[in-house]
């Protein structure tokens, strides 16, 4: 009796509600299509925003290349609101770029970057950019952290909304949709434009960008069932023959047509057509006022459709009052929050590498730890800037005991050629060339050839042993011709035209990649047989051609966080030496000493001014006679111009020869006025004496400058004006490049 009342009961309540069910109609499936752009795409994300408010519900997003990006963060769940914030506010050209931040980069790469303005990483002749300009490390980190959660290999349409990506195998030039496989690795290969970022190696295909075939996939969405497409094409129509003046025009010109027919076919296979007005922009138009004004053409493209989007509603089945709910934002993983990581899978490294890795992120395979993704930015840093891996890319698998994480790294790039170019008043045109080379030795091995074009030409090769990545022994060879004017007071001397040699073996380990110490030994040769000078302007006795064996220890600071005007950090050079002249003493006395500091250091007062002190001084001690190469000499821009123990000085623009005691005291003042656009005003005073004890006997004398610079893509461009009290003239200067 019992039984018989509870199924009456169940058949009240179940029966009217089936029924109820069957009546309710199902409503269409409504797919968005998000074309390719470039930078051009942050525009999808305010179309998306228009679409949701008119109450469209979105059940399938298919995308290529940065529709890829948008829709396949929109499909796992982020808001719009999220969304629009990562692309107001992210710095895309950092994204794109490969560039390591400064203080995560070798000591080595630190110095390399403030000599050449390009740097080639190869393998073979025929791999050298690897199929792009960029390898595409930051963009393919960016996107794994932003999927955090969706790792695994997954099935796209069981997401919140179902997804598709759109991609080309130039194997065999077929349109490859990614319906599932690891997500950010799949909208990475969609985004991979031909030229600008490497391509995606994926099971035995080589995937680029898929707007090369099919930048507005309408037809994909279809083939996934949706019944109404609402698209938003970010593509430029055809350019007229004045437009068409470059080398650029022309290839997206050429794109363009190739995918003309399938294009306008998907358009008229579009519900609502939403054609963003993108004139004035390109693929690379990522300053933040140019993202603002994308994003809001993206929303005023997408009202002029509003009444089109309200009246679509009826053709997908519901009520045209209908509002859709606000989703929760997706979870994004913070800086600090930690993961339990129970083993790590590591490919493309070799065992050495590998266990300094481990080290350095206190990870050991099947040990339970917990790691952040800060921990995880700071490995890949690490092993692009230090132990300097072509590509490292990294993700968490999600398993029942904890997570996985996979480190996926690709070839070294120590072998590398180098090129700097310059300019200035002083010595006209200058080319520095560089080759370096990784030996296959079981002991890390490297080979360095560099040679120098201009008034001081020289050709230098160095043999590296690195046992450790801290530590290791360098050999050295050096010729070089020296064709340099010497001054007085302003007024021109005489010209000094010779030949030097040196060799060298030292010893060196760095700390932290901001300290390296120095110790070593080195022969050097001055041949001044062809010494072009007037009688009358010195005391040539001195000038004699001769070999000479120095003992050096030394120590290079460097925190700055940029290279060319840096907002922050400091700069410390420390040197002393012994100067012989049969490997124990110079002229059987004691041998000459030198000891030698620079330092400099930036004070931000704001975002644009900044003070920055400075401090250079070099004392010779137990000298009798100090042999001509290694007088103290001031003057110029940068340290060592001309000479290895030349001290910068504002107000003199060439060398001059000092007493053996002198110290440099200087202050610049430098405001950016714009984003790479800097003044400069700076003043400076020498101290110059035969004893440390005795510099300040004499007055010193002063020189100031005001200066113009901008960081350009070849190096810094700089004008100034400089006046001193010691030759009183005004100067004026200008150079292009990095010093070298």
């Amino acid at each position: 009796m019992r039984f018989l009342c509870a199924l009456m009961l169940v058949s009240a309540f179940c029966f009217p509600l089936s029924a109820q069910t069957d009546t309710v109609p199902q409503r269409k499936k409504v797919a968005v299509v998000l074309s390719g752009g470039g930078a051009k795409g942050v525009a999808h994300v305010t179309a998306l925003k228009v679409i949701e408010e008119a109450g469209i519900p979105v059940d399938i997003v298919v995308g290529t290349s940065m529709g890829a990006l948008v829709g396949g963060l929109y499909s796992i769940g982020y808001t719009t609101e999220q969304l629009d914030s990562l692309a107001r506010n992210m710095d895309w050209m950092a994204e794109i770029s490969d560039e390591v931040s400064r203080d995560k980069q070798s000591y080595d790469k630190k110095v390399r970057s403030e000599k050449y303005v390009l740097s080639v990483p190869f393998k073979r002749p025929d791999k050298m950019l690897g199929g792009g300009l960029f390898q595409g490390q930051r963009v393919t980190n960016l996107i794994s952290e932003l999927t955090f959660g969706y790792h695994d290999s997954l099935d796209f349409n069981k997401f919140p909304r179902k997804f598709a990506c759109v991609a080309i195998n130039v194997v065999d030039g077929s349109e490859v949709v990614f319906h599932s496989g690891v997500l950010y690795k799949t909208m990475r290969a969609s985004m991979a434009v031909p030229g600008l970022f490497s391509p995606v190696r994926m099971n035995g295909m080589v995937l680029v960008d898929g707007g090369m075939r099919n930048n507005f996939p309408v037809d994909v969405a279809r083939d996934m069932g949706a019944d109404v497409v609402i698209g938003v094409d970010l593509g430029d129509d055809l350019m007229t023959e004045e437009e068409l003046s470059s080398f650029v025009s022309v290839l997206n010109q050429l794109i363009s047509i190739a995918c003309k027919t399938k294009h306008e076919e998907n358009v008229k296979n579009t519900d609502v057509y939403i054609k963003v007005d993108v004139n004035g922009y390109t693929s690379a138009s990522f300053s933040k006022k140019e993202v603002d004004s994308l994003c809001n053409r993206g929303e005023a493209a997408a009202m002029a459709k509003w009444d089109e989007l309200v009246a679509l509603k009826e053709k997908i089945g519901i009520d045209s009052s209908f509002q859709l709910e606000k989703g929760k934002p997706f979870r994004l993983l913070g800086e600090h929050d930690t993961l339990f990581v129970r083993k790590i899978v590591i490919s493309g490294i070799d065992k050495h590498d590998e266990d300094r890795l481990l080290r350095k992120i206190k990870l050991k395979e099947n040990d339970s730890v917990r790691v952040t993704l800060q921990g995880m930015k700071d490995a890949v840093a690490y092993l692009n800037g230090t132990m300097d891996y072509s590509s490292v890319d990294y993700h968490f698998s999600h398993t029942s005991d904890g997570y996985v994480l996979n480190f996926m790294l690709e070839e070294k790039r120590n072998n590398s050629f180098n090129l700097g170019l310059r300019y200035d008043m002083e010595e006209n045109v200058a080319v520095l060339l560089n080759l370096t080379y990784q030996l296959p030795f079981l002991v890390p091995t490297q080979v360095s050839l560099t040679g120098r074009l201009g008034e001081r030409s020289y050709i230098r090769g160095d043999y590296t042993l690195k046992p450790r990545d801290v530590m290791g022994v360098n050999f050295s060879y050096m010729f070089q011709y020296n064709d340099i004017n010497i001054y007085g007071k302003g007024d021109r001397l005489y010209n000094e035209t010779y030949h030097y040699h040196m060799g060298e073996v030292s010893m060196f380990y760095v700390f932290l990649q901001r300290m390296k110490l120095k110790l070593g030994l080195r022969y050097e040769y001055y041949d001044f047989n062809n010494f072009l000078v007037d009688p009358d302007s010195y005391s040539w006795s001195s000038v004699n051609s001769g070999g000479y064996v120095s003992y050096f220890v030394g120590s290079n600071f460097d925190s700055f966080n940029r290279r060319v005007y840096p907002s922050r950090g400091s700069k410390l050079f420390l040197l002393f030496s012994l100067h012989t002249d049969n490997m124990l003493t110079y002229k059987r006395e004691t041998p000459i000493m030198d000891a030698l500091v620079s330092w400099r250091k930036v004070l931000p007062l704001s975002s644009r001014f900044a003070v920055i002190p400075a401090v250079s001084s070099r004392v010779l001690f137990n000298k009798e006679e100090i042999p001509y190469p290694y007088l103290n000499t001031i003057g110029g821009y940068s340290f060592a111009r001309y000479s290895q123990y030349q001290i910068p000085f504002v107000g003199l623009g060439y060398m001059e020869i000092m007493d053996d005691a002198i110290a440099v005291f200087r202050l610049d003042l430098r405001h950016r006025i714009m984003k790479n656009h800097y003044l400069m005003l700076s003043g400076n005073t020498a101290f110059v004496g035969s004893e440390w004890s005795n510099m300040m006997k004499d007055d010193p004398f002063f020189g100031t400058s005001l200066k113009y610079g901008y960081d350009s893509l070849f190096g810094p461009l700089e004008l100034a004006l400089y006046h001193s009290n010691w030759s009183k003239d005004i100067g004026f200067y200008v150079n292009l490049g990095f010093k070298f």
